[in-house]
């Protein structure tokens, strides 16, 4: 019984207690900081919380100030005459604290336009090698497909205009893309222009007209490719060009020092493909000097004068049948010597020798801008060495010596 009344008494106190026990809590306001460039524009930041709160200007900093934000999250619009509007989301202010948003950075892109290529001013932009360039606009909201085709124009028109649409791929990917492909020439100016009838598919418009332009390349050489070992005499030589080329033209516009006769040329896509007649000259710098007269085939010139050089390899041996200590040799087999570019045949007898002596005949195979000698041995004996050598009497077909003896052994059956 006692310790009911106890029990009882313990309670009555502690509810008499709670009436005096009051917890308030007060949430102090924050404030929101930022910067809005270009400097000078009189940008304007407006805060939303679902609606519009507040909205102050910038100074002449760029600098803008919320002060007595309650905490909570919040969204800012900043904008200014003639530029996109820039949109943050999800500013969090806490309780007293101060949230800097740091830069934002206006463009000149009307939302929801919020990436164009190329951009306002652009230079030197390049084609692909079939004459085409992407036109990419990107907005941050899903478009009516319709309506963005119908605001997009460009000046000077171009030929075989083409639309392609990447709307959002899904719910958390609201961007959609548009590219415009054509035919573009070289060393052109265009403007490009979307006006406000580009749409949302809810129905809100550009917000304002966008007026850019870009100018694309020069004509130009972009590329020079030769071989690196020129073992076959006519190897080719490649000039790459951003835009197709006149084969007679290229000719024409073309001088090589020493001079050469060229017989073999190709045009493939932007690509000039030359080579020698008979076989590039031994031993030499050649030069390949290509005129800045020289047009593409919408009548741009080229960007200026343009040269390049290869150094050929000298004169010398690359290959032999048989091949050098080779053993069990058949005693009827013929003996080649392949060189790697044409020689003087004039002057293959005497410098040509088999060792034990051997009478033999000499014929020649020209092929690839190169020289194969064969020599045909009246007879060879079993189990012999032979030795092949080629002294530096042995002339190319413009008159250089090889530079240095050559010899190779074989032994017969």
């Amino acid at each position: 019984m006692k310790n009911v009344f106890y029990s009882l008494l313990v309670i009555m106190l502690i509810s008499s207690c709670q009436k005096d026990i009051n917890v308030y809590i007060k949430k102090e306001p924050g404030s929101i900081t930022g910067q809005i460039l270009p400097l000078g524009i009189n940008a304007t930041v407006e805060l939303y919380q679902g609606t519009l709160i507040d909205q102050v200007g910038t100074d002449a900093q760029g600098y803008f100030y919320f002060g007595e934000v309650k905490p909570g999250v919040y969204s800012l619009r900043a904008k200014a005459p003639k530029y996109g509007t820039q949109e943050i989301f999800k500013v969090q202010v806490s309780d007293g604290e101060g949230y800097d948003i740091g830069v934002i950075e206006l463009n000149k892109l009307p939302l929801p336009l919020v990436y164009i290529y190329p951009f306002d001013g652009a230079k030197n932009v390049k084609r692909g090698y079939d004459k085409k360039i992407d036109i990419k606009l990107k907005f941050n909201r899903q478009m009516d497909i319709e309506s963005v085709e119908q605001a997009f124009s460009i000046n000077p028109p171009i030929e075989n205009l083409n639309i392609i649409s990447y709307p959002p791929s899904s719910s958390n990917n609201v961007s959609h893309s548009f590219y415009f492909k054509g035919d573009f020439k070289l060393e052109t100016q265009y403007t490009i222009t979307i006006d406000t009838t580009a749409q949302t598919i809810s129905g809100k418009a550009l917000e304002f007209t966008y007026t850019g332009t870009f100018e694309t390349e020069p004509f130009r050489v972009t590329g020079f490719l030769s071989s690196s070992s020129f073992d076959r005499g006519n190897s080719p030589v490649y000039f790459y060009f951003n835009s197709k080329v006149n084969t007679t033209t290229f000719i024409e516009n073309l001088t090589i020092e020493p001079p050469i006769e060229i017989t073999y040329e190709n045009v493939i896509y932007e690509r000039m493909r030359i080579s020698p007649s008979l076989c590039w000259i031994p031993d030499t710098t050649i030069t390949f000097h290509i005129s800045k007269d020289l047009q593409e085939t919408d009548g741009a010139y080229l960007e200026q004068d343009t040269s390049f050089s290869i150094i050929t390899p000298p004169l010398r041996v690359i290959d032999t049948k048989p091949y050098n200590n080779q053993h069990f040799v058949p005693v009827n087999q013929n003996i080649e010597i392949t060189m790697n570019y044409l020689v003087d045949e004039g002057t293959i007898s005497d410098a040509v020798s088999i060792t034990p002596t051997v009478n033999f005949d000499i014929s020649t195979q020209n092929s690839y801008g190169r020289t194969q000698i064969v020599l045909s041995p009246d007879s060879l004996s079993p189990d012999t060495k032979y030795t092949v050598s080629i002294d530096t009497t042995l002339k190319d077909y413009y008159g250089g010596n090889l530079k240095k003896k050559y010899s190779f052994n074989f032994v017969t059956d």
